[in-house]
């Protein structure tokens, strides 16, 4: 009630930090391996989050698992494959945007079910993108 009364919406949506912005070509393995040495991650020292800026999307997402997004994204050279646990609901808002530029917040990650290994950004937000 209190809240309701006294703080302005734009208090109330959720917000993300991010910590640095990133280039396509400054994501690699040594940079993923490098993070390891800030972890144990939890509520106290939560993953580095990063961005990059005007992706283009590549690819149809998909919803893999229970609720997870599965997208391609390319720019700055690289091509990236990423996947957003929990945001299977986002992928709606992506549908037919194939070509549309994106800015996305992740974490870093090293996929290597498949070998050779690969970055995997791990999605924790995206919007459109303002840039070219």
């Amino acid at each position: 009630a209190y809240a309701d009364a006294n703080l302005d919406e734009k208090y109330l949506e959720p917000s993300i930090v991010i910590d640095t912005e990133v280039a396509g070509h400054e994501l690699d393995y040594d940079l993923i391996k490098g993070l390891e040495y800030l972890e144990p991650y939890g509520p106290a020292n939560p993953a580095p989050v990063f961005s990059l800026r005007g992706l283009r999307v590549t690819g149809t997402p998909k919803i893999v698992g229970s609720n997870h997004l599965k997208i391609q994204f390319a720019g700055q050279g690289r091509s990236f494959s990423a996947i957003g646990f929990g945001m299977g609901d986002c992928g709606n808002s992506l549908a037919g945007t194939k070509g549309a530029r994106v800015d996305v917040a992740f974490v870093p990650t090293w996929n290597d079910y498949f070998a050779p290994g690969q970055v995997e950004l791990e999605l924790k937000d995206f919007k459109t993108s303002r840039g070219n």
